[in-house]
């Protein structure tokens, strides 16, 4: 073939090629644009990243102003790079993306080695997302776009597509800093200034660079890596980040060693009260629709809580827990105290609030054992009775069934005053018999008790299931000399933006739920068992008189106390103790434990309010003290035998007042 037809037919073959490629490379375009078009036609305005979408946040505090906690979605300050060390982005990118100014929003070589990593082990086990891809991918989430678990081609596309945009549109300091303010850590906190706050309680530029590690090592797991719950696991992943941050040079292997040393130390030493106040808070922000409704809005909700008595109180129950559980026989503890304006001033729910949120005070029912007995003879002074009225104490057959004092401890002819003072079984059954059941749910209603109650003769006895926040809070109409009162933890609710004033409590209209001379009696009751009966080892201590009565529930499953300081405004305060599971503790009766920890609870803060409060008196004559005959255990109250085989047979929907002597010779002998 001649040259010239070689170099015509090269030529032609070239053009060819080269018309294909142009072709390709259209039909290339054509195609990316209509992917780009399908996958990005309803992507959402990429102008609006830096926008916070988020639940109101909910600040509550005490009356002084001091941070109690806060709920909701938190944001902290808007920050940018200059305004922070260089080791907290450092430390981002030591552990998330080193490559990150070096790439263009896709880090290729972490992608590539995911994959490889994810394939020859059957499952993922390593991300490749950079930096960039991950504020896309929080954007879209944040959109709701998807849901987290979405695998999808969409969302991987577009997380792509976002990416690219925001490198064409942002620097990478812009990317860097976006991210920093907008990385979820869980729980509602967006953001390293905010996680600062929250973890460490200091904003991000006073952070250490092991804080900064730590914060940095979270991202990949926040709750696994909470500094407050676990702070090993913490410091692990914060030691993983700074040995990153060696490795590329960002810090010097002798300021990493350091700071891992000197970091570690200080976050296993550090005090915190973690969880102190939250089973009060959680349950004011259950309370909180009551007062407004929908709430579309950031607030700050000034609540009740007094620092000095919930402090008191969390003390008190975690020194009796650690002290005495395991010999006695208990896992939890709850105290509930309150004014007799109805503000609650301590709430502890549980020994431990990091392991467990129920609320013990609150959600927990209960049998209340001998703490019920006063009612019993308040329903009797309704009727006429008075506190030097006699009974024999003496075994009583009421059918088949025979109420028993504990240890089988009988006094002969009491007092009703002596009656409850040494917390007589027989003598409170016989008094209900008299009185009649019926009234006596009638009057637990009208004191605010609206749990199931038993509808018989054992109701005497504490049969029925009460919260401890229920009963404490009747105990404090007669701390309230006969009024009704309103436990609540809110004083005033703000606009946290505005100050706008959006709800502050009010002296509700006095309700007269008790007559004056009844309260005068069972307080001089309540006033006699804490001076020489049951509930003695109670007395606080600097001549505060008090009012309270013990409780023991069937088995000793369950001990009470509740009582009030004989003050203007009391306060009135309720101790359990017992186990979740219902199980028996060692022979704990409310006499003792109980009544000693509630000693303990209003000696630790009591004293120092005593100046500033008149004190009441209405202590029982020393000549019916002088009287009372002393054999046999003070704390000794009574229990519930047999109880158990009663209820099994009691039919919840049977009305009032079904239970009669005739009818009880159904139910078997259990002495």
């Amino acid at each position: 073939m001649p040259k010239k037809m070689a170099k015509k037919t090269k030529s032609s073959l070239k053009k060819i090629w080269l018309n294909r490629l142009f072709k390709l490379s259209i039909l290339v375009l054509i195609t990316l644009s209509i992917i780009i078009a399908w996958y990005s036609y309803d992507l959402p305005h990429i102008r609006t990243l830096e926008e916070a979408e988020r639940k109101p946040s909910i600040t509550m505090v005490t009356k002084d102003g001091e941070l109690l906690t806060t709920y909701g979605d938190l944001y902290g300050t808007t920050i940018t790079l200059e305004k922070v060390p260089s080791y907290v982005p450092k430390s981002v990118l030591a552990i998330e993306d080193h490559r990150f100014y070096r790439h263009l929003g896709i880090d290729i070589v972490a992608f590539t080695r995911a994959i490889y990593n994810n394939l020859i082990r059957g499952r993922v086990v390593q991300g490749g997302s950079s930096i960039t891809q991950q504020l896309a991918k929080n954007f879209l989430l944040a959109k709701k776009k998807f849901h987290y678990t979405d695998r999808s081609l969409r969302r991987k596309v577009q997380e792509l597509l976002v990416s690219l945009w925001l490198e064409y549109h942002f620097t990478k300091d812009q990317i860097l800093s976006i991210y920093l303010n907008r990385i979820d850590f869980g729980a509602g906190i967006y953001g390293f200034d905010a996680a600062a706050q929250r973890y460490f309680f200091k904003p991000l530029h006073e952070v250490s660079i092991f804080e900064a590690a730590i914060l940095a090592g979270m991202l990949k797991a926040p709750t696994r890596y909470n500094p407050l719950r676990h702070p090993e696991a913490a410091i692990q992943r914060g030691a993983v980040v700074i040995n990153k941050m060696i490795e590329y040079n960002f810090i010097s292997k002798t300021a990493g060693e350091t700071e891992i040393k000197i970091g570690r130390d200080r976050l296993l030493n550090r005090k915190l009260d973690i969880g102190s106040y939250r089973y009060f808070t959680d349950w004011v922000m259950d309370t909180l629709p009551s007062y407004l409704g929908y709430i579309d809005r950031d607030l700050t909700v000034v609540t009740t809580l007094n620092t000095r008595a919930q402090n008191a109180a969390k003390r008190t129950i975690q020194t009796q827990v650690n002290q005495y559980g395991d010999t006695k026989g208990f896992k939890e503890m709850a105290l509930i105290s309150m004014n007799t304006d109805g503000e609650v001033i301590a709430m502890v729910g549980g020994k431990d609030y990091s392991r467990s949120q129920f609320n013990r005070t609150t959600q927990a029912l209960r049998q209340p054992g001998s703490a019920f007995k006063p009612f019993v003879y308040i329903a009797a002074f309704e009727k006429g009775f008075t506190p030097s009225d006699t009974m024999n104490d003496e075994p009583k057959s009421y059918g088949k069934w025979k109420p028993k004092n504990i240890y089988n401890q009988y006094r002969g002819n009491l007092t009703l005053e002596e009656a409850l003072a040494y917390s007589s079984n027989t003598i409170t059954v016989k008094l209900l018999h008299e009185t009649g059941v019926a009234s006596l749910i009638k009057l637990a209603r009208r004191l605010g008790i609206h749990t199931k109650l038993a509808r018989n003769l054992t109701l005497a006895l504490g049969s029925g299931e009460v919260t401890l926040f229920d009963l404490t809070a009747a105990y404090g109409v007669i701390a309230n000399k006969g009024y009704e009162i309103y436990p609540h933890g809110v004083v005033e609710i703000r606009d946290k933006n505005t100050h706008e004033l959006l709800y502050k409590s009010a002296t509700p209209p006095k309700r007269k739920i008790l007559d004056e001379s009844v309260v005068k009696d069972i307080d001089h009751l309540l006033t006699s068992a804490v001076q020489y009966g049951t509930s003695r080892r109670s007395k606080l201590k600097n001549n505060i008189p008090s009012a309270g009565k013990s409780g023991t529930s069937q088995n000793y499953r369950d001990g009470w106390f509740i009582g009030y300081a004989k003050r203007t405004k009391g306060p009135i305060t309720g101790i359990w103790l017992g186990n979740d599971d219902n199980s028996p503790t060692k022979g704990v009766t409310g006499g003792t434990l109980p009544a000693e920890t509630w000693k303990m609870f209003h000696d630790m803060w009591l004293p120092a309010l005593a100046r500033e409060t008149p004190i009441e008196n209405n202590e029982p004559s020393s000549e019916n003290e002088n009287n009372i005959p002393q054999d046999g255990p003070p704390e000794a109250e009574g229990t519930l035998d047999g109880i158990d085989q009663v209820l099994n047979l009691i039919h919840p929907e049977e009305t009032e007042e079904t239970i009669t002597p005739e009818t009880i010779e159904e139910y078997e002998e259990f002495e």
